[in-house]
């Protein structure tokens, strides 16, 4: 085949730099998302500005996946 898209072995994972890129954009708009989060709630909190990372991070592994399959 004559094709110009690299495959790279990482240990036992072939990536794919084309794919890469692809998924860099949407990394990029749930990493916006979850800082507008953070931010509002820091902002808004009645806790005087405290932010469960915890349930932030949940969210955001949860988001991304979601955003992988169903997207």
């Amino acid at each position: 085949m004559n094709t110009e898209i690299a495959c790279i072995r990482l240990g036992n994972v072939h990536m794919v730099p084309e794919k890469h890129r692809w998924l860099h954009e949407k990394r990029v708009e749930e990493v916006d998302n979850l800082m507008h989060y953070i931010l509002s709630q820091w902002e808004n909190g009645d806790d005087g500005g405290l932010v469960d990372l915890r349930l932030v991070a949940q969210h955001y592994c949860r988001n991304m996946t979601r955003k992988l399959i169903f997207n």
